[in-house]
């Protein structure tokens, strides 16, 4: 989770956005847990 917060931190979100769509595609089976996670980072935020 926190690494994940970094990674956001780090580059622009235009740049995050794309590579978290990458971690879905290859992550397809956990696809509805990474977007419940990217809204929780995003209202967090």
């Amino acid at each position: 989770m926190q690494k994940i917060q970094v990674i956001f931190r780090q580059i622009s979100w235009e740049r995050a956005i794309k590579k978290w769509n990458r971690v879905v595609e290859l992550e397809k089976e956990g696809a509805v847990c990474n977007c419940q996670l990217l809204m929780n980072l995003l209202a967090y935020q």
